[in-house]
């Protein structure tokens, strides 16, 4: 009777299998005394011929399995970090990431850690990716990368308020205004600057306009260049 392949391991003498899965070792000894004390009938020899090949296989499917949760935890902690822009990458701009994309990026981050960058506040990527944002990735960079979270966690922050100061935003925000005023556009409506930690935000038709009225000055902007 032959003695079923298994991977990982060895056969010393005496019919001993000694199968190594990561740190933990199986000892498995198929009795072939079964062999000399029972006749030799062709029953006999079907039924310790399975009960081999039943042993074999359960080994391989625990060889298997752990090998698997090996090479995931290796690709998991192999170094890769992969970031991705929000509007535009993930989702349509502004708009609401479709199914497919959270499921994909559910199974990415089962292999390489993965982190989301935008040049939003925290508040809008949390509309766009979920409310669990910043426990779904490893990362998540607001306001262009700025305020940094890690694993949930609030892990720096940084501001052009602070770098730059009130007196050099007041005059570039002052400057900002004035030209928006002079411009001959269809239409305009509010919030035409907009201050985060990390930008200064600025719309010309002004960030209260609907979302058609954005797709259609997107379209007159890139005939007109208005900026």
């Amino acid at each position: 009777v032959s003695w079923p392949c298994v991977e990982g391991g060895r056969r010393d003498r005496g019919g001993v299998r000694r199968i190594w899965i990561g740190d933990a070792k199986l000892t498995f000894s198929v009795p072939r005394i079964l062999l000399h004390l029972l006749p030799a009938t062709p029953a006999v020899l079907y039924h310790v011929v399975v009960a081999r090949r039943c042993a074999s296989s359960l080994l391989r499917s625990s060889f298997s399995r752990r090998t698997k949760m090996v090479a995931s935890a290796a690709r998991k902690n192999a170094g890769v970090l992969a970031l991705f822009d929000v509007d535009g990458t993930l989702t349509a701009p502004r708009k609401e990431v479709t199914p497919e994309m959270l499921e994909f990026m559910k199974r990415l981050r089962e292999n390489v850690t993965v982190g989301v960058v935008g040049g939003s506040d925290l508040v809008k990527i949390s509309e766009q990716l979920g409310k669990s944002v910043i426990t779904d990735y490893d990362y998540v960079f607001s306001e262009n990368g700025l305020v940094a979270h890690k694993d949930g966690k609030l892990i720096g922050t940084q501001s052009l308020k602070t770098y730059l100061g009130d007196d050099q935003l007041k005059e570039f925000i002052n400057f900002t205004l004035h030209y928006i005023a002079d411009l001959d556009i269809p239409i305009k409506r509010g919030t035409f600057i907009e201050f985060r930690s990390g930008m200064i935000n600025v719309s010309p038709i002004g960030r209260n306009c609907s979302q058609e009225e954005r797709d259609d000055f997107e379209k007159y902007d890139k005939v007109q260049i208005v900026l």
